[in-house]
């Protein structure tokens, strides 16, 4: 059986050694997907609060 299909879509993010490291040391290897898709969220919140400049 399996778990259901979430509708999610799967990327590849790359960054440096050391802000992966970070990001690891705050929020684990368990949970970083979860903190990444929560402050992309943020951003975009934050971004589409301003109009885009003419």
């Amino acid at each position: 059986m399996g778990r259901p299909k979430l509708n999610v879509k799967q990327i590849s993010v790359q960054m440096t050694a050391e802000l992966y490291d970070r990001l690891t040391a705050l929020v684990g290897t368990h949970h970083r997907s979860a903190f990444i898709r929560e402050a992309i969220e943020k951003a975009l919140a934050e971004a589409e609060k301003t109009p885009p400049a003419a």
